[in-house]
């Protein structure tokens, strides 16, 4: 699969979980919809952050969209933790959860309206194919907690340790070391002119 239509499938799934929010629902709905999107964010943020981004940083064209992108990501996962030690009854919960769509709805909206047209432009249908090749290992893999520590001890752009984070959350993800991550350096722009 084109490894820009997987990640918008990501977004797609994430969206629709936003709406599902914007349903409302009582506290044991919105704690087992969080749990569903902290997973799908956290997955899908560790597999852009492995896979996708380090591309791009290598690329001239898309460098700085990179560094962007890391800058969205790191906010994002602040809102989420910050979301994640709160009371889903709180009135602060609801807002932070607003902070959160709209973060996340804006970071979707600039990676597909401008990230995904240009790396259409710079690579092949087989390097995007590849690409999608190396997204789908990362995310079959899922993570392990070494992977969320040394996220953790990167800064205020990383989540929380593991011990912080729901744990049921967790549970329904599968193992990945780094070790298991795909490599990036295959994936070369073919038009480098761009």
């Amino acid at each position: 699969m084109d490894g820009l239509e997987l990640l918008k499938q990501d977004h797609d799934k994430v969206n629709a979980l936003f709406r599902q929010f914007e349903q409302g629902g009582n506290s044991q709905e919105f704690e087992m919809l969080f749990m569903q999107l902290y997973d799908a964010l956290v997955l899908h943020t560790v597999i852009e952050e492995q896979v996708l981004y380090p591309m791009l940083k290598l690329m001239p064209e898309t460098a700085s969209l990179a560094r962007q992108a890391y800058n969205e990501h790191g906010q994002a996962k602040l809102t989420l933790t910050k979301i994640a030690s709160l009371d889903n009854t709180s009135a602060e919960w609801g807002q932070m959860m607003t902070t959160l769509m709209r973060e996340i709805t804006q970071h979707v909206q600039e990676e597909e309206g401008t990230i995904f047209p240009k790396l259409r432009q710079l690579m092949s249908e087989a390097q995007l194919r590849d690409l999608g090749d190396q997204l789908q290992r990362a995310k079959d893999k899922g993570i392990n907690s070494a992977v969320l520590n040394e996220l953790s001890q990167s800064g205020a752009t990383a989540m929380p340790p593991m011990q912080t984070m729901p744990t049921s959350g967790l549970k329904s993800a599968t193992m990945m070391t780094d070790m298991d991550l795909p490599a990036v350096n295959t994936l070369q722009p073919t038009n480098p002119t761009l």
